[in-house]
């Protein structure tokens, strides 16, 4: 999974996060541990931090 430095901050992702390679960090994203960042996801910290820490996500039967 790319993480791109913007205006001199990383992302930073938790040792037990899985991050897709088709998913791109961008700048101050903090993500937590035990999360899933799927494929196509993209989170960009800029002038905010974005700090993310969730690690289950319901989805829906139609």
């Amino acid at each position: 999974m790319p993480l791109c430095e913007f205006e001199g901050k990383r992302p930073r992702i938790g040792e037990t996060s899985f991050g897709h390679l088709a998913a791109i960090l961008i700048g101050g994203v903090t993500i937590g541990e035990n999360c899933y960042i799927g494929p196509g996801a993209v989170l960009r910290g800029g002038t905010n931090v974005c700090h993310c820490q969730f690690s289950l996500c319901h989805g829906h039967n139609s």
